[in-house]
């Protein structure tokens, strides 16, 4: 590997990481705890028959305000070009939740389910974002920036297609 190489990765590197402390310090974000348990409980209410996987016991929430600030910051980091297989549903998913969860030490929730159309006809598979704040639910498409309330018993309709969860994995 060339010198130039091995410069520019050290100076890429520092850069990426001043511009992560650099955002993380650029809002600030009070927030309350929540427990798994009760994050558990609070999916339940909206969707009973949803698995929900839990990978801490305790969980940040945050502002609905708050979470419009970090999308405007980041969402420009995380949006790729889609490509079938390497940039599409489930990665933008993790991507999301990673750079949440790193830059801000807040967590956005992975949701696995699937897509129909407003006829109700199966689409496709799919992985989206879920954010609890202010005692409501949000849905979030990090493919295009889109997001909804979730509303207890009514249908969840986002980019003309219903968003039916199967797993939380928070």
């Amino acid at each position: 590997m060339s010198t130039i190489n091995e410069l520019g990765k050290k100076l890429n590197k520092g850069l990426i990481k001043s511009g992560m402390v650099g955002l993380s310090k650029s809002v600030e974000i009070p927030f309350t705890l929540t427990s798994s348990t009760n994050a558990d409980l609070f999916i339940k209410n909206y969707f009973k028959t949803a698995k929900t996987v839990f990978l801490d016991a305790e969980y940040r929430i945050i502002s609905w305000d708050k979470w419009l600030e970090i999308d405007d910051l980041i969402y420009d980091l995380t949006k790729q070009q889609y490509v079938k297989e390497f940039s599409d549903c489930d990665d933008r998913s993790y991507i999301t939740k990673y750079f949440t969860l790193r830059i801000f030490g807040i967590p956005q929730f992975i949701v696995h389910g699937h897509c129909y159309d407003l006829n109700g006809k199966w689409l496709f598979g799919h992985f989206w974002n879920a954010r609890i704040s202010d005692g409501k639910l949000y849905f979030y498409e990090p493919i295009g920036n889109i997001w909804t309330e979730v509303k207890k018993g009514q249908k969840v309709i986002m980019k003309n297609r219903e968003y039916r969860p199967l797993t939380f994995e928070f």
